[in-house]
C-alpha cells in the first residue's frame, strides 16, 4: 500500500512540474487529492462482477459474455451489431488510447499534451490526413457498404459508451491530464490506417543512400549493401508469381556536393528493429495432422498494450484475434476455415526528390524545362497552456519539400494517400479458402505486410501484400530527380511475392526481403540472422508440435555468433587483445540475462560495425550501416582492402575493434568488465502511452535481442502479442499479450499477462459460436434495443 502511495505522489508532482502555472499548481494538486473528485475517486468499469443491461437507443443488440483477463465474447444477429459491441468493448477498455492515436494523426496531439510534442502535430498538419479519411469514408459508402455500415455500428457503439460514461468512471489519465473524452466522429476508425503507416513504413534515408551509390565501385556496393547475395534467406523460394519488369529510366543529377546530412520531415526515423515473426506448418509436416500458424508482432511495447483480443460472432462469420483500438476488425487471427498472421513489410514507400531551386528566387524548382513556383501552406498548431504556433510548409507537385544543409528535395511518403486495407479485414474474418485469402489482400495497400496463411484442409501459404511502388529499372534506392516528371506506377497485386503449398512443408517471415524480383523493394533489410535461426528451427527433419511452436517463439540463440567465430578461426592470433574474446569460441550463443559471453558478444559486434562505420564516414562522409552479416562476410573474403584512399589489412582493423571492445566494456562496467553479463540489457522499463510515471512497468530477466526469435531489447520493443493457432475441424489456439486487456491503470487487467508473456506463457482461446459453452466469464453485458 505504502509503496502505491509513493508511485501516486511521484504522478502528482511530475504533472504539476509539466504543467507548472504560478497561479494554478497548488489548486490542481488539491483537486487530484480529493477523494470526491480527485484519481481517488475513478473507478475501472470492469470492476463489476455480475450481469448488466443496458437500452441502445437505437437498433442495436449484443451480448458481451467477457471473461476473467478481460476478453469480450461478442454475440449478435449481424456484422453490424457486433462491430457496435467491439465499438463499446473498444470504448470502455482503451479510449484515452483511442484518443491518443486520432489525436497524433489528425496533428491535434498538442492540444492536450501541451508543447512537448508540437513536432508531432508539425509533422501531421501539413499531411492533411483529415480530409482524406473523409473522403475515404464517403467512397466506401458507396463502393464498399458491408464495411462502411460496419464502421458505423463500431461508432455508434464507441459514442454509445461514451454518452453514458459517468467522470468517475474515466480512465485515470483524463483526470491527471485535466481534460474530458472528446465525441467520437465517424470519420476516427480510418485515422488508424495512417497510424499505423507510419509506425511501420515510415522512412528516408535517399540520400544517404545515394552518397552510398556516388562513392563506392559496384563491387563494394554489392559486397557490403547488397540485397540479392547468400546472406539472404527470401520469404518465398518457390517463385509461383509472375514478376513484372520495370521500364528504364535515366539516373538523377546532382547539382553540386550532397549534405553530409539531411533532415527528414518526420518526428523520428523508423526504428532499425521493427519488425515481426510468422510462420506456418502444413498438415503433413505437422505432428498434430493439422496445419498451425504462429504469429508475435514486434513493436514498442507501452502500457497499454497496441493489440486487444476479442472474438466476434454472427451469422456471417466467427473470427477471433488480435484487434487495435480505433477499429472494429480483427488483424491478426482465425475463423473456422482459415487464419493469417501478418510481419511488417519493410517496403520503401518513400521517394526523395532532388531539387534544382532558381538561384534568383529560392521558391521556385525546375520542372520539365521551367521555373515552377512552390505551393506554400500555413498551419495553426494549437498548445495546451501555451500560445498557438504557426508554421509554414511549401509543397511541390512532388510532395513537401525538406531543405538539406546545401540541396533541397521533395518527399513523397505514398502511404499519406488515401487506404483501403481496411477492406482486406473485412473480407478475412468471411473467408473460407485461398481464393477468398488472395482477394481479401488485393484490396490491401500499407502498411505493406507479409501474410502467412493456414485452413482446415492442412494448407499454407503467403503473401506479401501492399501497394508496391513500381520505380525504374536498376533503381537502388537513391536520389530521383525532381527536374522530370515521374509517372506513378505500381506492381499489380498478382506479381507480388507470394506461394502457396510450398514443398518444403512450411512458409515462414522475419521482415526479410520478401523475394528475388526484377523490381525494387527496398534498399535496407538488416541482419537475418532472425529469419535464419526460424529457418533452421522449422526446417528440422521431423513433424512439428505445438511444444515445437511454442519453443520457436521462446527462443533465445543468436546465430550471428557462427560468423564472430568464423573471425575468430581466421584470425585469431595467440597473444595479445584475442584473448578477450576467447570466451566466444565455444559459446552456444543463447542470449540469456545471466551470460557473460552474450555482453561480450554484443559489445564486440557493435564495435566490429561502428569501427567499420568510421572508416567509410572519414573517406566518404557515408552514414549507412553496414549489417553485420555482410560486413563479416567481407571480411573473411578479403585480407586487405581498400576504401578509397586506405588500405585497411583486416588483421589490423580486427585489433582496433577488440581495443575498441574493451574500452567500452570498461566505460560501462569498470575495470571487473569481465565479469559483466547481459542482466542489464534484459532489464527494461515498459512506458505508460505518454509516459506517466507510475503506470508502467519493470521487466528483469527477459533475455533475447534483435537477432533472436524471442526478440526482447532495451528501448522496449518486442513481441507485443503472441499466437498459436491449431487448425483443427474446430480451430484451437494460444495467444498472450505484453500487458493485458484494459488501458486503465486502475484495472486489474491492466498488466496481468505481463509475466505469463515473460515467460513465455499462454492462455486458452475460447472459440466456440455457441456463449454457453464459454467458460470462466466474469460478467455478461446485454445491450438491447430501446423500441
Amino acid at each position: 500500500m505504502i509503496k502505491r502511495i509513493l508511485v501516486l505522489l511521484l504522478c502528482f508532482l511530475w504533472i504539476g512540474l509539466t504543467f507548472y502555472r504560478p497561479a494554478g499548481l497548488f489548486q490542481s494538486i488539491g483537486t487530484l487529492f480529493t477523494y470526491s473528485t480527485g484519481v481517488f475517486s475513478l473507478r475501472s468499469p470492469d470492476a463489476k462482477v455480475g450481469n448488466i443491461e443496458l437500452k441502445s437507443q437505437g437498433k442495436f443488440e449484443v451480448d458481451i459474455h467477457i471473461d476473467i483477463i478481460g476478453i469480450p465474447h461478442i454475440y449478435g444477429k449481424d456484422a453490424s451489431n457486433v462491430s457496435f459491441g467491439m465499438g463499446y468493448m473498444h470504448a470502455r477498455d482503451r479510449y484515452f488510447q483511442m484518443e491518443i492515436i486520432t489525436r497524433v494523426v489528425q496533428g491535434r496531439l498538442a492540444e492536450v499534451l501541451g508543447k512537448k510534442v508540437t513536432s508531432s502535430d508539425i509533422f501531421w498538419k501539413p499531411l492533411e490526413i483529415e480530409v482524406k479519411a473523409m473522403e475515404v469514408l464517403s467512397e466506401l459508402h458507396v463502393e464498399q457498404p458491408e464495411v462502411y455500415k460496419q464502421l458505423m455500428a463500431y461508432n455508434a457503439g464507441v459514442s454509445f459508451y461514451i454518452d453514458q460514461e459517468k467522470p468517475n468512471n474515466n480512465s485515470p489519465e483524463y483526470r491527471l491530464l485535466g481534460f474530458a473524452p472528446r465525441k467520437w466522429e465517424s470519420h476516427y476508425p480510418v485515422l488508424l490506417s495512417w497510424y499505423m503507416n507510419y509506425m511501420l513504413t515510415y522512412k528516408d534515408r535517399h540520400a544517404e543512400r545515394e552518397q552510398v551509390l556516388l562513392s563506392l565501385p559496384a563491387n563494394l556496393i554489392e559486397e557490403l549493401y547488397g540485397l540479392n547475395n547468400e546472406q539472404y534467406p527470401f520469404i518465398i523460394t518457390d517463385t509461383t508469381f509472375t514478376t513484372v519488369i520495370p521500364e528504364n529510366s535515366s539516373p538523377v543529377k546532382v547539382f553540386g556536393k550532397l549534405d553530409k546530412q539531411t533532415e527528414t520531415i518526420g518526428e523520428k526515423e523508423l526504428r532499425q528493429s521493427i519488425g515481426s515473426n510468422n510462420w506456418a506448418v502444413s498438415a503433413n509436416k505437422s505432428a498434430t495432422a493439422r496445419a498451425m500458424l504462429c504469429n508475435d508482432t514486434h513493436l514498442d511495447i507501452s502500457l497499454p498494450n497496441p493489440w486487444y483480443e476479442a472474438h466476434l460472432v454472427c451469422p456471417e462469420f466467427n473470427v477471433y484475434g488480435f484487434s487495435i483500438p480505433c477499429s472494429p476488425f480483427i488483424i491478426s487471427g482465425y475463423n473456422e476455415n482459415i487464419a493469417w498472421g501478418i510481419t511488417n513489410g519493410g517496403w520503401d514507400l518513400s521517394d526523395r526528390f532532388l531539387l534544382k531551386t532558381n538561384p534568383d528566387n529560392k521558391n521556385e524548382y525546375w520542372y520539365e524545362g521551367a521555373w515552377k513556383k512552390m505551393q506554400e501552406k500555413q498551419y495553426v498548431i494549437r498548445q495546451n497552456n501555451a500560445k498557438d504556433t504557426v508554421v509554414k510548409q511549401q509543397f511541390t507537385i512532388y510532395g513537401p519539400v525538406v531543405h538539406g544543409e546545401k540541396q533541397v528535395y521533395a518527399q513523397k511518403w505514398y502511404p499519406a494517400g488515401k487506404t483501403s486495407s481496411v477492406i482486406s479485414f473485412n473480407y478475412l474474418a468471411r473467408a473460407k479458402n485461398w481464393e477468398d485469402f488472395k482477394n481479401a489482400l488485393s484490396y490491401f495497400s500499407y502498411p505493406p505486410q507479409n501474410f502467412a496463411y493456414a485452413d482446415k484442409q492442412g494448407n499454407i501459404g503467403m503473401i506479401s501484400a501492399g501497394k508496391m511502388p513500381l520505380r525504374y529499372a536498376g533503381y537502388k534506392g537513391g536520389l530521383l530527380d525532381g527536374s522530370k516528371k515521374h509517372r506513378e506506377q505500381f506492381v499489380p497485386f498478382s506479381s507480388l511475392p507470394q506461394q502457396f503449398k510450398p514443398a518444403q512443408g512450411f512458409v515462414y517471415s522475419a521482415n526479410q526481403n520478401p523475394a528475388n524480383t526484377d523490381y525494387y523493394i527496398e534498399y535496407d533489410f538488416h541482419d537475418t540472422y532472425r529469419a535464419k535461426r526460424i529457418f533452421q528451427l522449422l526446417a528440422q527433419n521431423k513433424n512439428l508440435s505445438i511444444k515445437d511452436m511454442k519453443a520457436i517463439q521462446a527462443d533465445r540463440k543468436d546465430i550471428g555468433i557462427e560468423d564472430i567465430k568464423a573471425l575468430i578461426k581466421k584470425y585469431k592470433k595467440a597473444t595479445g587483445k584475442w584473448k578477450l574474446i576467447e570466451p566466444l569460441e565455444h559459446w552456444n550463443g543463447e542470449i540469456s540475462a545471466s551470460s557473460k559471453e552474450a555482453i561480450l558478444y554484443s559489445y564486440f559486434a557493435y564495435c566490429l560495425r561502428n569501427t567499420f562505420q568510421k572508416i567509410l564516414k572519414s573517406e566518404f562522409e557515408i552514414t549507412e550501416i553496414v549489417n553485420n552479416s555482410n560486413l563479416v562476410s567481407f571480411l573473411l573474403k578479403n585480407d586487405t582492402f581498400r576504401i578509397g584512399e586506405k588500405t585497411i589489412v583486416v588483421n589490423d582493423f580486427l585489433e582496433e575493434c577488440l581495443k575498441a571492445t574493451q574500452e567500452h566494456l570498461q566505460k560501462d562496467f569498470g575495470e571487473d568488465y569481465n565479469k559483466a553479463d547481459y542482466s542489464y540489457y534484459s532489464s527494461f522499463d515498459i512506458k505508460h502511452l505518454v509516459h506517466f510515471p507510475g503506470l508502467g512497468a519493470k521487466v528483469t530477466d527477459a533475455g533475447g535481442n534483435v537477432n533472436t526469435p524471442n526478440v526482447n531489447t532495451q528501448r522496449v520493443h518486442g513481441a507485443s502479442m503472441r499466437s498459436i493457432i491449431i487448425m483443427d475441424e474446430k480451430p484451437k489456439a494460444l495467444t498472450v499479450l505484453a500487458g493485458g486487456q484494459s488501458g486503465r491503470a486502475n484495472s486489474s487487467n491492466y498488466k496481468n499477462q505481463l509475466e505469463d508473456w515473460k515467460n513465455v506463457l499462454y492462455h486458452k482461446a475460447q472459440f466456440t459460436a455457441k456463449h454457453e459453452e464459454l467458460k470462466n466469464i466474469n460478467n455478461v453485458i446485454s445491450i438491447k434495443a430501446d423500441e
